[in-house]
C-alpha cells in the first residue's frame, strides 16, 4: 500500500512550480522586450534557476509550448542554431536589397528611352 502525500506538502510543491513558471514567464517576456533570443542560458541568466530546472517534465512542457524550438536534438546549442539563422537572413536582406536597387536603376533607364522614344514619336 502506498502512502499518501501529505497535503501541506503537496500544496507546497505546486507552490514552488507555480513560482517557477512564473519566473519563466516574466524572463520570456522581458528577453523578448529587450530583443534578445529566448534561448535556455539566457532565461538561466534572467531566472537565476539552475540548468536542471529547465529539465523538469512540468518547465519543459510549459516552455516547449511557449517557444518550441528551445529544445534541441541535435548538436548546436539554440543560441548557435539561431545565430546562424539571423546571419543567413541578414545575408538574405542584403542580397535583396541590391537586387532592389538594380532593378530600381534599370527602371530609371527604361524610363529615359521611353521617354525619349515617346518623344521622338511626336516630333
Amino acid at each position: 500500500m502506498k502512502k499518501k502525500m501529505p497535503e501541506q506538502l503537496a500544496r507546497r510543491q505546486e507552490q514552488q512550480r507555480q513560482e517557477t513558471i512564473n519566473k519563466i514567464m516574466w524572463a520570456l517576456d522581458e528577453l523578448e522586450s529587450m530583443g534578445m533570443d529566448e534561448t535556455l542560458r539566457n532565461l538561466m541568466a534572467l531566472t537565476g534557476l539552475s540548468h536542471s530546472v529547465f529539465y523538469k517534465p512540468h518547465v519543459k512542457e510549459f516552455i516547449a509550448g511557449y517557444c518550441p524550438g528551445i529544445y534541441t536534438l541535435s548538436g548546436d546549442e539554440p543560441e548557435v542554431k539561431e545565430s546562424k539563422r539571423r546571419t543567413e537572413q541578414e545575408a538574405q536582406i542584403e542580397r535583396l536589397n541590391a537586387e532592389l536597387e538594380a532593378l530600381q536603376h534599370e527602371n530609371e533607364l527604361l524610363r529615359g528611352k521611353l521617354f525619349l522614344l515617346m518623344k521622338d514619336k511626336n516630333e
